[in-house]
């Protein structure tokens, strides 16, 4: 028997071995999230009573995990800003007009150049109108953090003006934003849905599941807000997560990376 000859074929067989494994092993996220498995999610949601009113995206990637940096100096800056100089400048802006989204841009565009406050990630959100006499003021301006076009969740800046004014704001402004050197898998979005469901059943009381339409579902990241959250803290991290929306103006992110 020609030994040299058997060793070749078993050393050939192994490869071609190996190489199937790592094909399923490849594929195997695709099979099992567009088959079988899927289809009992999309069930338990509907026995949920949720409407999925969106398309739902299968070719799950890696995402990196993002440290963030904040800026050091973010408080003195906002402290520096509530000048009578500052706020004339504004109502210069303002003064008999409706604050509509050209016009606060404006401002807040006027803010980031006097205050030297980074704004490289922030996008502006949306205007509320709040007559709430306890609030800081009774119009409030929101802007997202987002990092290559994924919202940051848990990341805002909130500014507040009051007759024309700049009365507040709320937030922490980041400096720089790195990406972690390994990526991780994130989960599937049908879970990420059956996870925010469930969530909202245990603030409902009631026996019936309310109806839920699902509007959207994205990618994005989410800073875990279980961790201490105060001013003097100088970095964060932001973890992979479906970015949720539902019913009319409903937004919820869920952590979708799998460990």
């Amino acid at each position: 028997m020609d030994w040299s000859k058997s060793k070749n074929i078993m050393i050939i067989a192994l490869l071609f071995t190996n190489v199937f494994l790592l094909f399923m092993y490849i594929t195997k996220n695709d099979i099992l999230n567009s088959g079988e498995e899927n289809e009992i999610y999309i069930k338990a949601l509907k026995n949920k009573n949720v409407e999925i009113d969106c398309p739902v995206k299968m070719k799950l990637e890696k995402m990196h995990t993002l440290k963030i940096t904040y800026d050091k100096e973010t408080l003195d800056k906002k402290n520096n800003f509530f000048s009578n100089e500052n706020n004339s400048v504004l109502k210069e802006i303002l003064q008999g007009k409706e604050l509509t989204e050209k016009e606060v841009k404006k401002c807040i565009e006027t803010i980031f150049e006097k205050s030297k406050l980074p704004n490289k990630y922030l996008v502006f959100k949306e205007i509320v109108k709040d007559e709430n006499p306890h609030s800081l003021g009774n119009i409030r301006v929101t802007y997202q953090n987002y990092y290559k076009n994924k919202g940051i969740g848990g990341s805002f800046v909130d500014f507040y003006f009051q007759d024309e004014k700049l009365v507040n704001i709320q937030g922490k402004f980041i400096q720089d934003i790195a990406e972690s050197e390994n990526q991780i898998q994130i989960s599937n979005p049908y879970i990420a849905m059956l996870d925010f469901v469930s969530q909202k059943e245990k603030n409902q009381k009631d026996e019936i599941p309310q109806k839920t339409v699902i509007k959207g579902i994205e990618e994005a990241f989410v800073i875990n807000g279980k961790l201490f959250q105060g001013e003097d803290v100088l970095s964060d991290t932001a973890f992979p997560a479906w970015e949720i929306l539902f019913d009319e103006d409903g937004v919820v992110y869920i952590e979708s990376y799998i460990e």
